[in-house]
């Protein structure tokens, strides 16, 4: 069957006078190659190669030296190995735009990509004869003998260029060359000095970098941040550490080195804060706080009020509720001047009152600000709100504040509220009531979990599971695990009882305390041994045994677990894991 992008550029070619004649150009009507290069896009996107080619070449039939058809041509044939076809559309379009530096470069590549070495000369020094003055087409040409490999065949062309146009415009070239010899100390000397002229360079001088091995970390850092002069060095120097990880030690070296230039230095913290999000641990989610801190003392207005609010998200994620506190406060505060960004500031603030429990404080500033907020923003702080009065176990106060929200979300509270008093058939309810879509998704996979948990318990109020769900809930683990197996002791061997010891465990798996989860996953088989969860818990209890150094007791439960549930979809993980403990058991 034809697909409709397909017809579509038939059509096109129809209506552009498609014969492919000299004549099609001249009657095409206006936009017709724009349309051709539009829907052999979304055929790329589909990766449907043959027909992208088709469409390119019904857009350079209508236009020849359309740039974008032109490369989108190469580009797919490129990933359907066909390269050399390009050819007739290349000569034709080159013909018609000789100096054109795109169809140069092109036809470059192509050669590159055949692998054909005269022919690239060849390409090259045409292209050199229409522009002699330009570094382009040495960077072109280098660049495809450096991703090849030939470095020597790289430097040879590099030296006839900067021999002819001097050194700058070739830094950029000589840098990566140097970094292709392992040479990374002086290919941080030319990034430097290419960078100070041009400081759009600094991303690809980092990117380049990036890569230097550990052990020469500290001689390249060294010349960046001590040896050669100027703030630019600096940056480079930050722009590495931060890539490598290393946030707060990325920050020493920027904050001194911010250019006094008030858009300068915008630019500089923002580009920062920009590559601090890209890592995700504390140090740098602290670190970009900081550096949002100090953007919005450069900034004004709105994008001050935003920086500030960003900066405390990142506070809010480094674990710092002191410094995320204190950017809201100071952005609430001002609200007469700035109500989006006060809303926004206190929304955050609200939230963070309520999960660090200070849930009196959040409810009040709620009831001052809901009329400036959105429904939803509003709603999801009440439901926020009712959650820490449950932690707090105010289950009265926390039905009070969700009285009048019959949202999805506030269903999936009103379930954990029901199962914390143990009420298991007005969980499940109100569960299925909220689905999957209420919450975060790792909300939705917990409520999900516990759901099918608590039906596969016979009776309708556990209060002892309830209390334990609660405990956990509120961090108390140890406490929480002791009420568990009271709970499961009051439960039907087959009615429940197996299958809250195996939560228990774990539980107690999750926060590595091997020595609480060995016996609820020991119980598991006590209670129920011919049960659907007895070959899960009997793995688990094998692993951790391995774990704590068990071996021959894990060799045993492995091979119980073999010989005695041989239908388990589990039994090929434990013939895995039973080679893996043989050799670690004395024979």
């Amino acid at each position: 069957m034809i697909n409709g992008r397909v017809l579509r550029i038939l059509a096109l070619l129809v209506a552009a006078g498609g014969g492919g004649g000299s004549g099609a150009a001249a009657q095409a009507r206006p936009g017709a190659a724009a349309e051709l290069v539009t829907d052999a896009l979304d055929l790329e996107r589909d990766e449907r190669y043959p027909e992208a080619a088709e469409g390119f070449r019904a857009a350079l039939r209508v236009e020849p030296s359309n740039l974008s058809a032109l490369l989108g041509l190469e580009r797919v044939l490129k990933s359907s190995r066909q390269l050399p076809t390009i050819f007739p559309q290349l000569q034709r379009a080159l013909s018609r735009d000789s100096r054109n530096p795109v169809l140069r470069a092109i036809e470059l590549r192509v050669w590159t990509g055949i692998g054909n070495d005269d022919s690239v000369t060849a390409s090259a020094e045409r292209w050199i004869q229409t522009a002699p003055e330009s570094p382009d087409p040495y960077h072109e040409w280098a660049g495809g003998l450096l991703a090849a490999g030939r470095l020597d065949d790289a430097q040879r062309v590099l030296g006839v260029a900067t021999a002819k146009l001097g050194q700058p415009p070739m830094l950029p070239d000589l840098a990566q060359l140097a970094a292709g010899r392992g040479q990374w100390v002086e290919a941080a000397r030319l990034w430097h000095t290419a960078v100070a002229g041009a400081e759009q360079l600094a991303d690809l001088a980092n990117e380049n970098l990036t890569a230097v091995p550990e052990a020469t970390r500290p001689q390249v850092l060294t010349l960046l941040s001590r040896t050669l002069p100027g703030a630019a060095a600096r940056r480079m120097a930050a722009d590495l550490e931060l890539g490598w990880g290393h946030a707060p030690q990325a920050w020493a070296l920027l904050e001194p080195a911010i250019p006094a230039d008030r858009l300068q230095a915008e630019q500089v913290l923002q580009r920062f804060a920009d590559r601090a999000r890209l890592s995700r641990s504390r140090d740098s989610y602290r670190v970009r706080g900081v550096v949002l801190e100090r953007l919005a003392g450069v900034l004004t207005g709105v994008a001050s009020e935003r920086a500030r609010v960003d900066a405390a998200r990142a506070y809010a994620d480094a674990g710092d509720a002191v410094a995320a506190e204190r950017m809201l406060t100071r952005l609430a505060a001002d609200s007469a001047r700035a109500p989006t960004g006060a809303n926004s500031a206190m929304v955050l603030l609200i939230a963070m009152m309520a999960d660090n429990g200070r849930v009196e404080e959040a409810e009040a500033q709620l009831r001052e600000w809901s009329g400036r907020m959105n429904g939803e923003d509003a709603a999801q702080l009440r439901q926020r709100i009712s959650w820490a009065w449950i932690v707090k176990g105010d289950f009265l106060t926390a039905k009070t504040v969700i009285a009048d929200d019959s949202s999805i979300g506030s269903m999936a509270i009103r379930g954990w509220m029901a199962l914390f008093t143990g009420d298991l058939k007005i969980a499940t309810k109100n569960f299925r009531a909220a689905g999957p879509g209420a919450g975060t998704r790792e909300q939705a996979v917990q409520r999900t979990q516990i759901a099918g948990l608590i039906q596969r318990i016979e009776p309708d109020s556990v209060p002892d599971f309830g209390r334990a769900l609660l405990l956990l809930a509120q961090g108390d683990t140890t406490a929480a695990l002791t009420q568990f197996a009271t709970a499961a002791e009051s439960l039907p061997p087959r009615g429940g009882r197996a299958d809250v010891l195996f939560y228990a465990g774990q539980v107690a798996e999750a926060k590595g305390d091997h020595a609480r989860a060995q016996p609820f996953l020991a119980g598991v088989l006590l209670a129920d041994p011919q049960g659907a969860v007895a070959p899960v818990a009997e793995f688990h209890l094998a692993q951790s045994l391995f774990a704590t150094g068990n071996a021959k007791e894990s060799q045993d439960r492995l091979e119980h677990l073999i010989l005695t549930y041989p239908q388990s979809a589990l039994v090929p993980q434990a013939r895995r894991m039973l080679d893996r403990v043989r050799g670690r058991t004395p024979g």
